[in-house]
């Protein structure tokens, strides 16, 4: 009689394939209570939170909060002179106001108006229903906003010319990649709140949210911010000059050849000042 060994050898592939299934490619969502979810993060959305905090402890909280409080004065010149909310409301909404004179000379991160701390993001294992009678919509809470967006969000009545100088100054200093980190995982855990809600509202017993696991992108500076693009400027410069210098240089070399031929052809030309030298201007 043959024995099969069929049922023992699929048993052993099952039990091997369980031990190098692949780990989530998203962090995990999961009902907790009726209005909050656990998170579970893989291990390189996880990775990416050390080194964030490992970032932020770096900077400093007093770094952190006095790029914030100076990308305002930058864009606000007159606002350091101002410790009256009523004079300062003149030159900026009210509540940039505030959160100015409430967070000007401060040494902590958590100071600044949006997304989490590092210090958060390390100890984060739940997140709470999104709240959805907020007046942002549920297609406004999935689709990334910029800086610019979320600072006038943060922020009402700040003129979007205003937010988008706010957004160069913070995301052009050397805190820049901070900032935007910050922003991603604002970003990500708005949405996190609101798979929450969905999860929680139906039957499906896991969702998804990815939490970020690289730098996030460097956003162009604004157009038409306050803050001048000092390398355009730059290379701008350069270019004229070289134009102008490669244009004497020709006129100089024309002018010495008609200078030498010219009395060989019987034309009688007033005397030139040499500028055969031009052609070697280094630029």
């Amino acid at each position: 009689m043959r024995t099969s060994y069929l049922p023992a050898f699929s048993a052993a592939a099952l039990a091997a394939a369980a031990l190098v299934a692949p780990h989530a490619t998203a962090a995990e969502l999961a009902p907790k209570g009726e209005a909050s979810c656990t998170l579970t993060m893989t291990a390189a959305e996880r990775a990416y939170a050390d080194s964030f905090k490992s970032e932020e402890k770096d900077l400093g909280g007093k770094r952190i909060a006095g790029t914030w409080v100076r990308a305002i004065e930058d864009v606000y010149p007159e606002a350091s002179a101002y410790n009256d909310l009523d004079l300062l409301q003149k030159v900026m909404p009210r509540s940039l106001a505030e959160h100015y004179l409430a967070v000007r000379g401060s040494e902590a991160a958590a100071d600044v108006p949006f997304g989490p701390t590092a210090e958060a993001v390390a100890g984060l294992g739940t997140v709470n229903v999104a709240d959805t009678t907020a007046t942002a919509t549920a297609e406004d809470r999935e689709n990334r906003r910029s800086l610019t967006q979320q600072l006038q969000a943060a922020f009402p009545g700040l003129a979007k010319e205003k937010a988008d100088s706010l957004a160069y100054v913070l995301q052009n200093d050397a805190t820049g990649k901070y900032f935007n980190d910050r922003l991603a995982y604002h970003q990500a855990l708005e949405q996190a709140e609101l798979r929450c809600h969905n999860l929680l509202a139906g039957s499906a017993k896991l969702a998804n949210v990815d939490l970020p696991t690289a730098d996030p992108v460097q956003s162009a500076p604004a157009p038409g911010s306050s803050q001048p693009h000092r390398g355009e400027a730059s290379s701008a410069g350069a270019t004229a000059g070289v134009v102008v210098f490669s244009l004497l240089a020709a006129l100089g070399v024309s002018l010495a050849i008609v200078a030498a031929v010219g009395p060989q052809l019987g034309i009688a030309l007033p005397e030139f000042p040499d500028l055969s030298d031009l052609a070697n201007i280094q630029v």
